[in-house]
């Protein structure tokens, strides 16, 4: 273990350096922020150990020179937060040359304290720290340290803009967790002159505390300045994965802490866990809705855009590439359409200005399809043939020139709001027997040729300006492809007309040079 920890603060010294190479101020803050993330659980950990050890003198050493190591980089990050509060243009360059060399010191301290006269000592109580001893001046500088670094903080946060308090507000709230649990144990180590053992694991779980309020901000608000990106595939497939892990690794964390207490887990009530737990992420990989309420969640709070729309894009590209009829056309709208939303309706109309706009695809049915006709195969029903929207319909007239009607969205007293108010007065009972909140025009340019129906969000969620920007841009895509189908046909029409009438004038020829 103290192997481990050596190499790792030997990781976090050397990424001081970088510090030489970086002039922006938010950069030196993001720099900050990713060492104090990998430090706080490297130091949580150190003192889980140094609990289960108290007798070890040396990991208690190596514990003390871990704690200095990680004060410095703490200021690092308070220090360069109240920098970019306050709009420095850069940093002194005494600072990072500082950070390096309190750190290399650190890092001699660790190696000496496995080999060095332990200058603390066991009593009943704790571990006993000699006055005006290496651990008794430790404890001041700790302090001092931590009162810098909530200074710091409280003036990061006084100057910063009002309105970026809300993405910065956890990672202040987890600053003052850290700055409080080690103010306190700085403290009571002056007071008392002694370390007990039990307040570790109070420390280890306000730093894992302070850590996860961090973390979420540091993900759920891009403060990284949105440099790393991971694919939402690559996210989607680790989801089951990572739960069996977690999973597995807090059942071995309980039977750790079982064992350190001398406590005894019965075997049936052991493997019964174990089983639960696969049983768990067996139904979470056959759920299918459930597996659909996590990724709508990853993607609303971890990404900037509901929905990856490149993937989206090619994926109906894809599909049209070989769609030759009407059909296929819509069938590869539905198939992108089923795969990308929140919703279980989903309903499709095609045609056109003149004879009016018909139901081809419904996800559910309608209603009870007939017999021989599968759900989904992009065909109407006979259920759904009364469904048609003529081509003077409110519904129609409204989406020939609008991006899409919402119901869920909260309308005001404008001229367009109260246009949108009559027709969903005059259609609300067409649009709740049909199961439908949100509808939005396939078209291109001034063409009108189909409609998308779709109902609310399985998620609770509601419909935004992402699924607004989706549906635009697929709806346009499959109106090409539709309008490009139809000219199609009727050149084919029109090139079989041209055949017949030749062949009629042909034969019609050869009939009146007989008659003659």
């Amino acid at each position: 273990m103290s192997t481990f920890f050596c190499s790792t603060s030997l990781l976090l010294w050397v990424s001081c350096f970088a510090a030489f190479w970086i002039s922006d101020r938010e950069r030196l803050a993001t720099l900050s922020l990713l060492q104090v993330l990998f430090a706080l659980p490297l130091l949580a950990g150190l003192y889980v150990f140094v609990a289960g050890q108290k007798d070890d003198l040396q990991i208690v050493q190596l514990m003390l020179v871990g704690e200095i190591l990680f004060v410095i980089v703490w200021l690092g990050l308070a220090y360069r937060l109240a920098k970019v509060a306050g709009r420095s243009v850069s940093e002194p360059r005494f600072f990072p040359l500082a950070q390096c060399v309190l750190g290399g010191v650190c890092l001699i301290l660790l190696y000496y304290a496995r080999v060095w006269r332990p200058t603390i000592h066991v009593t009943d109580v704790g571990v006993a720290i000699y006055p005006f001893g290496p651990a008794y001046f430790h404890a001041i500088f700790l302090l001092a340290g931590i009162l810098f670094a909530a200074w710091q903080l409280e003036i990061f946060w006084r100057t910063l803009e009002p309105g970026k308090r809300w993405a910065y507000r956890f990672i202040v709230a987890g600053g003052l967790v850290v700055c409080g649990a080690l103010g306190w144990a700085a403290s009571y180590r002056l007071t008392y002159s002694r370390l007990a053992a039990d307040h570790f694991y109070l420390l280890s779980g306000l730093l894992l505390v302070a850590w996860a309020f961090m973390g979420y901000a540091t993900a759920r608000y891009k403060l990284l300045n949105r440099k790393i990106f991971i694919s939402r595939k690559i996210v989607y497939s680790f989801i089951a994965p990572t739960v069996f892990a977690v999973y597995l690794i807090a059942l071995g964390v309980v039977s750790l802490l079982i064992k350190t207490f001398g406590l005894d887990l019965p075997f049936v009530l052991f493997w019964m866990a174990i089983v639960s737990g696969a049983i768990a992420a067996g139904l979470f990989l056959l759920s299918d809705r459930f597996r659909r309420r996590v990724m709508f969640f990853i993607s609303t709070h971890f990404y900037v855009n509901k929905y990856e729309y490149r993937d989206e894009w090619l994926a109906l590209s894809a599909l049209l590439k070989g769609a030759q009829t009407e059909a296929e056309v819509v069938n590869a709208l539905q198939k992108v359409l089923v795969d990308s939303l929140y919703t279980s309706r989903i309903v499709i109309w095609t045609g056109d200005g003149e004879q009016g706009y018909r139901v081809i695809f419904a996800e559910p049915p309608l209603d009870e399809l007939p017999s021989g006709e599968k759900p989904g195969d992009g065909g109407p029903t006979e259920s759904t043939r009364d469904r048609r929207l003529a081509p003077d319909d409110p519904l129609v007239l409204y989406l020939a020139d609008r991006s899409c009607l919402n119901l869920q969205e909260k309308t005001s007293d404008t001229s367009m709001d109260r246009e949108q108010q009559a027709v969903v007065a005059e259609k609300s009972s067409f649009l709740s027997e049909m199961g439908i909140v949100l509808m939005a025009p396939i078209s291109i340019g001034e063409h009108l040729v189909g409609l998308i129906g779709l109902g609310p969000e399985f998620t609770g969620g509601k419909y935004g300006h992402d699924d607004y920007d989706l549906l635009m841009a697929l709806g346009s895509q499959t109106a090409a492809a539709l309008v490009a189908v139809r000219m199609a046909e009727e050149l084919a029409e029109a090139r079989e007309r041209r055949a017949w009438d030749r062949l009629s004038a042909f034969v019609l020829h050869d009939i009146k040079n007989a008659a003659t």
